[in-house]
């Protein structure tokens, strides 16, 4: 694709124990680079999840008046464009991809994702084209970081008696919604409810569990009892030992 401009806007957030820390408020990235680098560091043995949502096209031969389609973070699938000379060959073309340090292999991100690497690095974000140069438009990126084992990155699964965090149901929910959780050993339990901008939204759970199987209802109020707004809000459970997050949509 040739001359042009895309940029994403990036609202970058890492999370880290049970707090979220913005790298930057906003990032305005140029893809006309590629590969941005997000500043956001993967430890060995951990991963990332992003949430992606936005719009972007590209031009008629640097045509800014002859937009073509616009597509989602997803990107495109079929024949529709020559994606053999992309990074990602095997992804959909303009599609959000993602690696762990600047000579990692490139992966799927889409609309969401989850990225780990063995070795650890930095987390590069970019599009899937061979020549991004004539694109326009702009996605937001939420990114979690993750405390999990090694094993879950390289497609493994947990013990048994390990935590877990349920995807809440039903999901789209109104006026409320379950979530489903599990406790490996006496833990004290944090569940939070965070907006798209990574604000706090609802301390859901706050306190010490034995072992077993537990449930916790959001009625989709703030802290001060107010309703919120329909849209996107993220869950978190944090332990001393592990983190999740997952998204969940409130349609009024």
């Amino acid at each position: 694709m040739q001359n042009g401009k895309i940029i994403f806007r990036f609202f970058v957030l890492a999370l880290i124990t049970s707090n979220f820390l913005y790298s930057q408020p906003a990032k305005i990235i140029d893809v006309t680079q590629q590969w941005t680098n997000t500043g956001v560091q993967i430890n060995a043995g951990q991963s990332v999840t992003i949430f992606a949502q936005g719009y972007a096209t590209w031009n008629n031969y640097g045509n800014k008046n002859q937009l073509i389609d616009w597509f989602t973070p997803a990107g495109i699938g079929g024949n529709y464009i020559d994606n053999s000379n992309a990074p990602c060959p095997t992804c959909p073309a303009m599609s959000l991809i993602g690696k762990v340090g600047s000579n990692g292999a490139p992966q799927y991100i889409g609309i969401s994702g989850t990225l780990g690497s063995q070795t650890g690095g930095t987390l590069y974000l970019g599009i899937n084209d061979n020549l991004a140069s004539d694109n326009y438009g702009s996605w937001t990126v939420l990114i979690f970081k993750n405390v999990i084992t090694s094993a879950s990155i390289l497609g493994g699964s947990l013990p048994n008696d390990s935590y877990k965090l349920s995807q809440n149901y039903p999901n789209p929910f109104n006026p409320s919604t379950t979530i489903e959780y599990s406790v490996q050993s006496v833990n004290n339990i944090q569940i939070k409810i965070y907006n798209s901008l990574g604000q706090l939204v609802k301390i859901l759970v706050n306190e010490t569990k034995n072992p077993g199987e537990y449930s916790a209802v959001w009625d989709g109020k703030d802290e001060s009892g107010i309703l919120v707004s329909s849209g996107a809000y993220f869950y978190q459970i944090s332990t001393k030992d592990f983190v999740s997050s997952k998204k969940m949509i409130l349609l009024k």
